[in-house]
């Protein structure tokens, strides 16, 4: 698929996200800075799709080699099969968002099933959100109060070091 053909195709603004199946699929879609997410699987259920059964393998392949929580790292979602009973093995496996569809819109409460997935990721983000400011800290420089602090809130910012 050309990201530059698709481009035309689309608002400015829209975000070109590329579907990967392999190793060699995700690798192409991070290093191809016109596609701007991923998505990896499946993880469940289905058909092997392009000679691949479906497993955890590609969510882990990818979260080594684009860490959620490095910044700068293109944004990635685990896809195929996900559901409130196997979400946990997807986050273990380094997955931080998801996409799905059955488990909510199929779900006797789907604002409840909503819920259940959004709480278990954001308690994932919250225990990789120390490594991603640290990393964050560490990449860009330090944090250093902005001297017009008319509002009176404080304020930093992220300064290069010098």
């Amino acid at each position: 698929p050309d990201a530059e053909k698709a481009r035309r195709y689309v608002h400015r603004w829209a975000k070109l996200g590329r579907s990967c199946y392999t190793t060699k699929d995700e690798d192409a879609a991070l290093a191809d800075d016109r596609i701007d997410f991923l998505t990896v699987g499946p993880t469940f259920g289905g058909l092997p799709w392009f000679g691949h059964p479906p497993g955890l393998e590609l969510v882990r392949h990818t979260a080594t080699v684009s860490p959620p929580s490095v910044t700068g790292a293109k944004p990635w979602f685990a896809i195929g099969g996900i559901t409130l009973a196997n979400v946990d093995e997807v986050i273990a496996a380094g997955a931080r968002r998801v996409a799905v569809g059955r488990a909510i819109s199929a779900a006797d409460d789907p604002a409840a099933a909503a819920t259940a997935f959004a709480d278990r990721l954001r308690a994932a983000w919250g225990d990789s959100m120390d490594s991603f400011t640290l990393d964050a800290v560490a990449r860009e420089g330090t944090f250093r109060p902005i001297a017009d602090q008319s509002d009176e809130r404080p304020q930093v910012r992220l300064d290069p070091e010098d």
